[in-house]
């Protein structure tokens, strides 16, 4: 891992870029991983897509099946307490998050970037 941070830090800006995003609230730095993404993503196309799934350990397919890790989960949760809460954690990038990307979601967005947003800007300018 140090041999790949140390490839990378002339190009990002020194050890001071890590600092800066390592002092980072979770959320402000996941929205900075999450444009980091999204721009990375609208570079793609389906050949480079190919091309890493073909090079790329960290985008090959799983090597288990969805099925045994779904009956690995189930046996895990059914040993439970009952008093235990189960808590499913939102994902990452919802659907309409990500649309933008995707020509037949255009024009759609996210909720709060719409109508809702427009009047809580109004409603905060004069604050």
């Amino acid at each position: 891992m140090e041999d790949a941070l140390e490839r990378v830090l002339g190009r990002i800006g020194g050890m001071a870029t890590v600092e800066r995003l390592a002092g980072l609230s979770g959320s402000d730095f996941t929205s900075v991983m999450l444009e980091v993404a999204r721009r990375r993503a609208a570079r793609e196309t389906p050949a480079s897509v190919l091309r890493r799934y073909e090079r790329d350990r960290f985008v090959r397919r799983g090597q288990s099946s969805v099925r045994a890790v779904r009956r690995a989960e189930d046996t895990l949760l059914g040993g439970l307490p009952e008093d235990v809460e189960v808590v499913l954690l939102a994902p990452l990038v919802q659907p309409a998050q990500g649309g933008h990307h995707h020509p037949g979601l255009r024009g759609r967005g996210r909720p709060d970037q719409r109508a809702g947003a427009r009047g809580r800007r109004a409603a905060g300018a004069g604050a």
